[in-house]
């Protein structure tokens, strides 16, 4: 394993999920297509350069303990899924008529991309009002273990309605300073409890969860509330742990960041990624730093690409050169050899003449001396009109466009359905 690679791919993944969340109208949930296939592409990008031996796995074990704050999920096709149409278009990559998008050049991800300002007010206002935080503890005194998780949904109202409606709009005026949080609800949170167990570590680490009971926590300022939240509603499984079983498989965890995968129907999967609480990594100037650091790298890469692109278009446009080159010369040494043999017999039919003798004998003489110049001349108007029918090719050999012989082609069709 390289670790500088592994760390790389791990900062590119966590400066992608916060792009595309920032940019996402459903915040952390990214479900647009075309982020969703970057998002997937990332976290197997991340897997593919990091492994997990049986003691690797059991450390991996205990860093799962701690807090956990979601930075970004997203709903993905499973992995069966996924293999059958990695082989199809493996397939179809094969046929020379078709091509798999897997060969298309390297394309930004999305981190040069800043699409906030398509955001509207209460898009944004939405994304900052809602945390998701998942707990993983162990409640056992026996260390590393792991016997419950949480997840917990925070939520912070707004208490008017300045930062929803636009500065610039007339509404803004007359209903920004409106109280629409009479109760002072400061924070309400839903804590979803699970009773968990490490079902293996290697090759995948896998944690078996089950609902156990929900709770809502509220904290206020107003006579309802505490100010420093208290459970006002809970909710118990009364069908037991048997119901609303699941697990998650942890392909990738450090000392701040984690990925998690979890099935979610016969042809889906969810991918989430975590940061862990009080890492570094949530800092805001960590988090633009490894942006601007990541978008850097990928233009270099785009750059690359396209410089590689470039070069295959010139070499394939030098090889049909040629190619034009060599045919044309070609037909050039033909049509000459046909014009100078056309020549020649005239000249010789007017020397024959000569030599026969006659009364015409002068005449003959100019007929020789005609034939005899007219060889060059010919030969001249062969090669301009060659040269002329070369430049074309050669201009379409560099451009790529291939008209001018789909059309000599569709021509033979239709001569060839005269004949």
């Amino acid at each position: 394993v390289d670790p500088e690679g592994v760390l790389q791919a791990r900062n590119r993944l966590i400066a992608l999920s916060k792009a595309l969340t920032t940019n996402s109208p459903t915040g952390k949930f990214v479900t647009r297509p075309s982020d969703t296939k970057k998002f997937q592409q990332a976290i197997a990008d991340l897997e593919a350069v990091s492994s997990s031996s049986s003691s690797s796995s059991s450390r991996e074990k205990e860093l799962l303990l701690g807090d956990w704050k979601l930075i970004a999920t997203s709903n993905v096709p499973s992995s069966d899924i996924r293999r059958r149409i990695t082989e199809k278009q493996n397939s179809n990559s094969s046929n020379g008529d078709k091509k798999s998008w897997f060969n298309l050049p390297k394309a930004r991800s999305g981190l040069s991309s800043d699409s906030t300002s398509s955001l509207n007010p209460l898009q944004k206002s939405i994304q900052k009002s809602f945390q998701v935080t998942q707990r993983i503890r162990n409640d056992t005194a026996q260390d590393g273990e792991i016997n419950r998780v949480d997840n917990v949904i925070e939520y912070t109202p707004l208490d008017t309605l300045e930062d929803v409606l636009p500065k610039e709009s007339p509404l803004s005026n007359m209903f920004g300073s409106i109280n629409v949080n009479p109760l002072q609800v400061k924070k309400g949170k839903v804590v979803l409890i699970h009773k968990a167990e490490v079902e293996s570590v290697s090759p995948i680490l896998r944690t078996k969860i089950a609902w156990t009971s929900s709770v809502l926590n509220v904290a206020g300022t107003s006579q309802y509330f505490e100010e420093g939240g208290a459970d006002v509603f809970g909710v118990n499984n009364l069908f037991g742990e048997f119901l609303s079983v699941g697990s998650f498989d942890t392909p990738f965890v450090d000392e701040d960041v984690r990925v998690s995968r979890s099935t979610s129907g016969p042809i889906l999967e969810q991918l989430r990624v975590f940061v862990r609480v009080g890492s570094n990594i949530l800092e805001e100037g960590m988090l633009d730093s490894l942006t601007a650091e990541m978008r850097v790298e990928e233009e270099i890469e785009v750059s690359s690409s396209s410089i590689e692109s470039q070069m295959k278009t010139v070499t394939d446009a030098a090889e049909k050169v040629t190619e034009v080159l060599g045919d044309a010369m070609d037909d050039v040494v033909e049509r000459v050899q046909d014009v100078v043999e056309e020549d020649l017999e005239e000249v010789g039919k007017a020397v024959e003449e000569i030599q026969a003798g006659g009364d015409n004998i002068v005449e003959a003489v100019s007929n020789a001396t005609k034939a005899i110049a007219k060889v060059p001349a010919d030969v001249g108007n062969v090669v301009a009109e060659d040269v002329a029918e070369v430049v074309d090719k050669l201009q379409d050999a560099v451009s790529g466009d291939d008209s001018d012989d789909v059309g000599d082609e569709e021509g033979v069709e239709e001569e060839d359905k005269k004949d």
